[in-house]
């Protein structure tokens, strides 16, 4: 009869530029019901599946955001407890300059 009660939606694929990849979406009865969509992939940028997600007005963490708050955590655990609150205080330095240098490397060329 379908799923009901889906909060969260987690795409990530094995194989990169598979045709299944590029033209993945949601079955509507699934992103009508408003999950928090996360596609894991940050190449491309934008996704069908994140297009999709903002159309059913879905909130969506895309892989690239994924990267930076993955990298930021790392950070304290390297840098340990008692630097934590510098590595927040730097957290949107650090998530400027690696989308900075996303873009660079991936998007403007």
């Amino acid at each position: 009869k379908g799923i009901k009660n889906v909060n969260v939606v987690i795409s990530s694929f094995r194989k990169f530029g598979s045709p299944e990849m590029e033209q993945f979406t949601l079955p509507q009865p699934i992103v009508q019901q408003g999950p928090l969509v996360i596609d894991s992939r940050y190449i491309p940028l934008h996704t069908k599946l994140e297009e999709q997600a903002a159309v059913y007005g879905c909130n969506t963490l895309r892989g690239l955001d994924l990267l930076i708050l993955q990298s930021i955590e790392a950070l304290k655990l390297w840098v340990g407890v008692e630097h934590w609150a510098m590595v927040e205080s730097a957290a949107p330095v650090i998530d400027r300059a690696v989308r900075h240098l996303f873009y660079k490397e991936y998007v403007n060329k």
